[in-house]
């Protein structure tokens, strides 16, 4: 197989499963292509197609799937998503973003802010001001001396 470049090898790919992934079939077909002589063996297009999934390559049939799945469900996870539709969850995001351009994110929810929220915000950010403005690089005051530790020092 190392004989024959990466376009053989993808040729031969796509014949084996569009003759319902038979070798022989295969092998005729290619030496249609490429001569008796210098077409791929059945060996070859064994070895060749051993360990391929379809199911992780992106196809136009895969890519129409997940724009489909998506514009009908889209706050569906892409974990499930992927269990779903049945691929890969890194061939799902490969396709989501290189081909769909679409741009997978993990929701998160945060506590809404109050008023007192604010306030404490502000009053903390004062005192942080005037620690500065005072020299003090230091958070915590411990019986006059200063401490970057979260708790004073027991002398």
């Amino acid at each position: 197989m190392a004989s024959h470049p990466t376009k053989v090898r993808v040729e031969l790919i796509k014949y084996y499963y569009r003759n319902g992934e038979s070798f022989a079939a295969t092998a005729r077909h290619l030496r249609t292509l490429f001569g008796r002589n210098n077409a791929p063996t059945e060996n070859t297009i064994k070895s060749s197609t051993f360990n391929i999934d379809l199911k992780s390559i992106s196809i136009p049939e895969t890519i129409e799937r997940v724009r489909e799945h998506f514009t009908a469900q889209p706050s569906t996870s892409t974990s499930k998503a992927s269990q779903e539709l049945e691929i890969p969850r890194t061939t799902l995001r490969r396709i989501l973003k290189q081909d769909l351009k679409m741009k997978p994110y993990k929701i998160r929810i945060n506590q809404p802010l109050r008023p007192f929220d604010m306030e404490r915000r502000f009053d903390f950010a004062n005192e942080i001001i005037e620690r500065i403005e005072n020299g003090s690089s230091h958070w915590n005051e411990c019986g006059g001396r200063m401490s970057h530790n979260s708790m004073c020092p027991v002398m």
